[in-house]
């Protein structure tokens, strides 16, 4: 392998610590965060000779370069240690934190929207530094921290961390991965609770004897689901395909329609019944046939309510196991099954180095480093 050159360094990871997500915004595919990466690597020739004329000034003959790969607007600057360098070296090794704060660009899988499962995938890789000299390795402990103190993103919750050295092209990288879990309640109780309650309203519309009220009503029910659909849609980035509450959204126009016909075919029975019993002095009977009609037709809209409600609830059901499932796969697992590494990475193939280690979850809540 190249990594086994004679000039290769080798770079441990000691730790990757996030200590607060600041962002996660699903309309430009991003989120924003600061992960700080303790790195430790053998001694040259003359570094400790160095450090120790001037601990404060000094600067290791190998000094690693890294770049966020799937970032923008990256600040990539090395933490000073107590003696006011940027260099440390500890248990004979150089020591360096270097911290990485920037907007990762993630596209994101919004298809079960809002019951979805999202990968916040971070690439960290080595500046014209390939693995012929310098690679990252991982250590057997646990080594991904994620601080949920400062967690600024009340909407998610965090559900399981995985991280892997990697090779692309040539070059060592670090894979981060955090997983969470969208908490749903609002949309449910903000979104689709609303839209059944005016989706019920559509059988108000059938006590209603004036065929011009009732149309007026249908309309005004329209409008409502109209602004409801643009409140959703202002959350959601534009995507090739609906998600789950698009679906029920759109479906509900549809659910209005059904309404609106049913009116319209009530109002005709209503006049070529009274055209016929009028004209035989019979109002009691047309009384009684258009009472009839118009209950049946009230059946009928309760009966497709009733369904449309059913098929959401088995549409997101199924939604819920399918990311449920994710839980158990991590996404780093799942994108190499399929030959890719992450998302906006060029679509670039990646294959592991060693034994492609996955770092055990620790997720800490009261406690920094």
């Amino acid at each position: 392998s190249r990594r086994d050159g004679p000039q290769a360094k080798k770079l441990l990871v000691k730790c990757l610590y996030v200590p607060y997500i600041g962002e996660l915004n699903t309309v430009s595919n991003s989120f924003h965060t600061r992960i700080d990466i303790d790195l430790a690597w053998e001694l040259d020739s003359g570094d400790e000779q160095s450090f120790l004329a001037s601990p404060e000034s000094y600067q290791p003959s190998f000094v690693p370069s890294l770049v966020a790969h799937n970032a923008r607007d990256a600040d990539i600057t090395i933490v000073r240690t107590a003696a006011g360098g940027e260099y440390q070296i500890a248990s004979r090794l150089n020591c360096a934190r270097i911290r990485v704060e920037a907007h990762f660009l993630q596209m994101f899988e919004l298809l079960n929207f809002p019951l979805d499962i999202q990968n916040l995938t971070m690439v960290i890789t080595l500046s014209f530094t390939d693995t012929s000299r310098a690679y990252f390795e991982v250590p057997d402990s646990d080594y991904f921290v994620v601080l949920r103190r400062y967690w600024a993103i009340p909407e998610w919750r965090l559900v399981n961390l995985t991280a892997r050295v990697t090779e692309e092209s040539g070059f060592s990288q670090i894979v981060a991965s955090m997983q969470v879990e969208r908490r749903p309640e609002t949309y449910i109780f903000k979104n689709v609770l609303l839209g059944l309650v005016l989706n019920a309203s559509t059988l108000i519309v059938f006590l209603d004897p004036d065929f011009s009220s009732r149309v007026a009503t249908l309309l005004t029910l329209l409008l409502a689901h109209t602004a409801l659909l643009f409140v959703v849609q202002s959350m959601l980035p534009q995507t090739p395909e609906m998600t789950l509450l698009d679906k029920f959204m759109s479906s509900s126009y549809l659910l209005a329609w059904v309404s609106g016909v049913l009116v319209v075919f009530v109002e005709m029975r209503k006049s070529a019944d009274r055209d016929r019993d009028l004209s035989n002095d019979n109002t009691t009977a047309f009384e009684v046939v258009s009472g009839k009609t118009n209950f049946t037709a009230f059946l009928i809209n309760g009966c497709v309510l009733g369904v449309h409600t059913l098929v959401f609830l088995l549409m997101a059901t199924h939604a819920r196991k399918t990311e449920q499932k994710k839980k158990s796969r991590s996404h780093i697992e799942r994108n190499c099954s399929t030959g890719e590494q992450s998302p906006m990475t060029f679509g670039s193939r990646t294959r592991a180095l060693g034994t492609e280690q996955l770092a055990r979850s620790k997720i800490q809540q009261t406690s920094a480093l």
